[in-house]
C-alpha cells in the first residue's frame, strides 16, 4: 500500500460492554443483526465491524423481568466505543431508553422492559464531529 486511498476498505471498530445484574433476559442488535438473544449471566463483550460510512444503532433489550423488591434484574451498559472514542456512559445523553415505566432519561442502566438505543444517523465522524461540538462541518454536494 503506497497511500491511503489504496485501501480497499476501511471500518469502523465496535467495542460493547454489558454487565448483568441477575440473570436478565436480553436482546442485543447492532444494525438490526442480532448478536446476543438469551439469558446474561456474566460481563458479556462483543466486538464488530462496521462500515465506515454507513449510519448504524445499537439496541439492548430487556425483554422480562420480575418486578421484586428482594431481588435486581437488570443490565449495565458499561462501555460502547467506537474506534477508541467513548460513547457510553460518556456520551449517554445521545441515547434513548424506552420502557414499560415511562422513565425517558438518558441512561445506561436497564432496570425496566424496554429498548435502549443509539443511532448513529449519518457516518460516524460526522455524527463525531458534531456531537463533540467541534464547530461546523462543510460538505461538498456531488
Amino acid at each position: 500500500m503506497n497511500t491511503f486511498s489504496d485501501l480497499q476498505a476501511i471500518d469502523l471498530d465496535l467495542a460493547l460492554r454489558v454487565q448483568p445484574i441477575g440473570n436478565p433476559l436480553l436482546k442485543i442488535s447492532i444494525n438490526h443483526d442480532v448478536v446476543y438473544h438469551g439469558r446474561l449471566t456474566h460481563l458479556l463483550e462483543i466486538r464488530r465491524q462496521l462500515p465506515l460510512l454507513q449510519p448504524f444503532a445499537v439496541t439492548v433489550e430487556l425483554l422480562d423481568k420480575d418486578y421484586h423488591s428482594n431481588q435486581e434484574t437488570a443490565v449495565v451498559i458499561e462501555q460502547l466505543t467506537i474506534d477508541g472514542f467513548e460513547l457510553i456512559p460518556r456520551w449517554n445523553h445521545l441515547s434513548t431508553y424506552d420502557n414499560d415505566h415511562q422513565c425517558s432519561q438518558p441512561t445506561h442502566y436497564l432496570g425496566f422492559v424496554g429498548t435502549w438505543s443509539l443511532r448513529v444517523d449519518r457516518p460516524f465522524y460526522q455524527w463525531h464531529h458534531q456531537a463533540a461540538n467541534q464547530g461546523m462541518l462543510l460538505t461538498l454536494d456531488q
